[in-house]
């Protein structure tokens, strides 16, 4: 993958991650954090695009404390589980995709584990 995060409080903000490819997590980012108190992830007006991962093709957060994401845009990313985004340990997190939008024909284009009731 082209970013990997460990515990670390990260933003994004017009970029753009393409034909990035990671063997397990996280395509274009793969942010984990020690547990659910720590590690934060911003992007903002960011375009993902042709990413690849086993899990989260674009995007892979694992027990982070805030995951925030506005305008952001995930197409055609690949991904056995998540294509677009795969968040991992999502229970009590501060979870938030605002104006982003999804598109290809791929499994699952959000995927959260355990399942957040949206």
């Amino acid at each position: 993958g082209a970013i990997y995060a460990y515990d670390s409080d990260v933003r994004f903000q017009n970029c753009a991650f393409d034909g990035n490819a990671a063997e397990a997590d996280g395509g274009a980012i793969n942010a984990i954090a020690v547990d659910r108190a720590s590690g934060a992830l911003s992007i903002a007006e960011c375009e993902f695009v042709g990413n690849a991962a086993q899990n989260g093709g674009a995007l892979f957060a694992e027990k982070l404390a805030v995951l925030r994401g506005g305008s952001a845009s995930f197409r055609e990313n690949e991904a056995g589980r998540g294509s677009g985004v795969f968040v991992r340990g999502a229970l009590g997190v501060e979870f938030l995709i605002a104006d982003a939008s999804f598109a290809g024909p791929h499994k699952g284009l959000l995927m959260c584990l355990p399942p957040l009731s949206l």
